[in-house]
This record gives structure tokens, C-alpha cells and sequence, in this order.
């Protein structure tokens, strides 16, 4: 085994410590670029930031009646009274123009609602209001997303768009 000369260290520490230079440097830079993807994906408007994090942050508004005010965007006639509530222990209920209603929904996240079965009673009316009533109990059973604005609620889901008000 041949002894390893001054020299041949001097090289090998010289080239060990370039090689370990260069991987502080290529990590610095790796976590400036991270810092800077940050700083692009924040919103530079304090205003729309802070309403993104109330947004991520709303829960849904229990022991509340809602009066449905339009469905897909048709006025719905004020003489229907079509109400929506969900109590603390999820039990949803209402009126649905017609007949009275109750399922259990479940807030989720990304304010989501999933419903389970709806149980309706049998009273039969006219026609369109009837027409009215499957379709506001089938956009409730579809696991819309609802938003709060002020007094207003909005779900908007496969079965349709409802826009609430709050009820006295």
C-alpha cells in the first residue's frame, strides 16, 4: 500500500471541499426559489387575502331558517314559503312548498352539504308547485356547495343553483 503524499491530500481536501461549496450553494438557491414561489402564489391584494382565509374558514350556520327566494335563477312566488334549516344535531327540515321535509345533512368541507335520505310528507298540490318542490329537494340532495354572503345563502350543486334568504 503506497503511502499518500502532502500533495494528493492538499487535492483531495481542496476538491472535497469545492464539492461541498457547491452543494450549500445549489441548496441556498433550491430554498430562495421556494421562498420566491411563495411570495408569487400570495396575493398581492391585502384585502382579497384576507377573504380567502375567511372563506377557507366559514361554518356552516346552524339553527338558522332559510326562505328560498330563487331556484336556477327563476323568482320563486312568495306565496310558496319553501324553508331550509339544519339543527345542531344536522337534522335538516323545512317546508318545501308543499309538504314538509327532514333529512340529515352534514356540513363537509370546502362547504360542501351531504344530505341522506329525504323523508317527505304525502300532501299532494298543483302541479307546478309540486314541480317546484322536487326540484328544491333534489338540488339539496345533490351535495351542493353553499356560500354565506351577509343574509343570503347560495347552493350550487348538480342539481341546480338555490339563493336563500334569512327567515324571521
Amino acid at each position: 500500500m503506497k503511502a499518500m503524499g502532502g500533495s494528493d491530500r492538499t487535492k483531495r481536501r481542496v476538491l472535497t471541499l469545492g464539492a461541498l461549496t457547491a452543494l450549500a450553494m445549489a441548496l441556498a438557491a433550491t430554498g430562495v426559489e421556494a421562498r420566491e414561489r411563495k411570495r408569487e402564489k400570495a396575493p398581492a391584494d391585502p384585502k382579497a387575502a384576507a377573504e380567502e382565509r375567511y372563506k377557507q374558514e366559514k361554518t356552516y350556520p346552524t339553527k338558522t331558517t332559510w326562505a328560498l327566494r330563487s331556484i336556477n335563477g327563476k323568482a320563486v312566488p312568495a306565496d310558496y314559503e319553501i324553508t331550509f334549516m339544519i339543527d345542531d344535531n344536522f337534522r335538516g327540515s323545512g317546508f318545501g312548498g308543499c309538504n314538509y321535509w327532514s333529512a340529515t345533512i352534514y356540513p363537509q368541507r370546502d362547504q360542501k352539504l351531504l344530505a341522506g335520505p329525504v323523508a317527505v310528507t304525502k300532501k299532494m298540490c298543483e302541479p307546478a308547485r309540486m314541480q317546484l318542490e322536487r326540484a328544491f329537494l333534489g338540488a339539496v340532495h345533490s351535495g351542493p356547495n353553499w356560500d354565506l354572503q351577509g343574509h343570503q345563502l347560495t347552493m350550487k350543486g348538480r342539481g341546480g343553483a338555490l339563493v336563500f334568504d334569512r327567515a324571521l
